[in-house]
């Protein structure tokens, strides 16, 4: 079994496969398994330490989620977060109950005791609280080493056995420092080495899918989306001409969808195949009410239709997809017990009756890190979007699609620090603030304030901020409601 250096137990948190997304982005590689995995197959996986994620059970409850006990006797560090920190209160002797109020919003972190896993991370940093229970009594062995307003035990460690526990969660965008106390562990309490990149995990992908595929062909489904292109690329590159890549038209594109996704295709010389199943699609739809029904219907008639145009070609064995991780977390927790918010169709394998095998390439991308800015909302405060307000956002947006990827990187960077400035106007001084965060992102760079002002003037040509005057701009919000 291949070497994973931090192995994640999942309880069911919807945030458990952005821990892992965050540990891979710091160069360790990590590997999400069920809360219940044998302690065999984990150690298997020779990992350096192991985190025990969120979960929407209480630590208490009869039918709660428990992991072997024999976890915490292997030497390995060990990390708790929400759920995983009562987890461990409980097991060695603390006690845990809930919480006067349910605790859900930003919280500032006071540091308590120095510690490693907070080197080069500030105190009094804002981290993201969701928790339901708190731990009233922390064991023997344990200190705390952080507090909180309202959470007396923020973290606490046992620095003689090396476990540690988050009461919040640092893998969400809303904690500022999350990503680096996530890497603080790693390399600092389990010794991991920043050695995996994204580059690492192309090839992987590409030589399990050759090994897997060998001399068949693989019916790609395409909806034109940032994680069925990266599905599409990668296969391309695998297996080349073996891949027949399907875009099936479902009668509820946004305007110009289907051309601009052929469009695309077009341009990098693949042919794709369009479907037009709109009729089928919106027949089986109408009359329907109920959300969760109409996904699953959805659902259900792509795969009918991708099984159909399957059976157009010879030696068709395998569909491919690409799922984004909030898909996956909306529709399953992919290895713990969590339960649904909503469906999608590209979560939750095949059905019996079709007779191919799926490739799931996970394409690893957050939509938690874009800004509200660049963002297209539909509801937003509880309030639904005029239609036409919606689509002219939309197309404010598409000139990111004709972006390389070092452009695009600096738009999205300047895009966040703007959502940072939590008003509704703003300086080009207080833009500016940012200058040393973007120089150790953009080390090579001389010239930041210079490219500040280039990606300003870029944001304002699309309509996404105004110009008001003097140094002064204006956020385009979501007032024509």
């Amino acid at each position: 079994m291949k070497h994973v250096p931090i192995v994640v137990l999942d309880f069911g948190s919807q945030y458990t496969q952005i821990i892992a997304r965050k540990l891979r982005e710091s160069g360790v590689y990590s590997e999400i398994v069920p809360y219940n995995e044998s302690i065999e197959d984990i150690m298997a996986r020779t990992p350096k330490g192991i985190i025990l994620s969120g979960g929407p059970a209480s630590v208490y409850a009869n039918d709660s989620y428990h992991p072997d006990s024999t976890i915490f006797d292997l030497g390995l560090p060990i990390l708790g977060i929400c759920y995983g920190m009562q987890l461990i209160a409980q097991h060695f002797g603390g006690s845990v109950i809930p919480a006067t109020s349910h605790e859900y919003g930003k919280a500032k972190l006071k540091f308590e005791i120095e510690n490693p896993i907070f080197k080069d991370t500030t105190d009094g940093q804002i981290v993201w609280m969701s928790h339901g229970d708190r731990v009233e009594n922390i064991p023997a062995g344990f200190e705390k080493i952080a507090i909180s307003e309202n959470s007396p035990y923020a973290a606490i460690a046992d620095t003689n056995r090396n476990i540690y526990a988050f009461q919040f969660h640092p893998e969400v965008y809303h904690s500022e420092c999350g990503s680096k106390l996530l890497k603080n562990f790693a390399k600092y309490i389990c010794g991991c080495e920043s050695t995996w990149n994204m580059g690492s995990f192309a090839k992987e992908q590409i030589e399990r899918v050759k090994k897997q595929v060998g001399n068949k062909k693989v019916l790609c489904a395409v909806s034109g989306g940032v994680d069925s292109s990266v599905v599409a690329t990668l296969l391309f590159e695998a297996i080349g001409n073996q891949v027949i890549p399907v875009f099936v038209d479902n009668g509820l594109l946004r305007a110009n969808e289907r051309e601009q996704v052929q469009a695309m295709f077009a341009s990098r010389g693949v042919k794709l195949i369009t479907v037009d199943a709109s009729e089928e699609f919106l027949t089986k739809l109408e009359g329907i009410t109920d959300p969760e029904r109409k996904r699953k219907i959805i659902g259900e008639t792509f795969i009918e239709v991708f099984d159909k145009e399957a059976k157009k070609h010879d030696g068709i064995e395998f569909l491919a997809q690409g799922t984004l991780y909030t898909d996956v977390i909306e529709s399953v927790s992919v290895k713990g017990p969590s339960k649904t918010i909503k469906s999608h169709h590209n979560v939750g394998g095949l059905p019996d009756w079709m007779k191919f095998e799926l490739i799931f390439v996970d394409s690893y991308i957050d939509i938690s890190k874009v800004a509200d800015v660049g963002k297209v909302f539909l509801i937003k405060n509880a309030q639904t979007i005029n239609q036409d307000f919606v689509k002219e956002t939309f197309n404010k947006t598409l000139f990111l699609r004709t972006k390389n990827k070092d452009a695009k990187g600096w738009i999205l960077d300047v895009m966040n620090c703007v959502d940072l400035i939590k008003k509704e106007t703003f300086t080009l001084d207080e833009i500016y603030k940012f200058e040393q965060k973007l120089k150790i992102k953009y080390p090579n760079n001389n010239f930041i304030k210079d490219k500040i002002r280039q990606q300003l003037q870029l944001l304002r040509d699309k309509g996404i901020i105004e110009f008001v005057g003097r140094g002064n701009y204006k956020k385009v919000i979501y007032g024509n409601i």
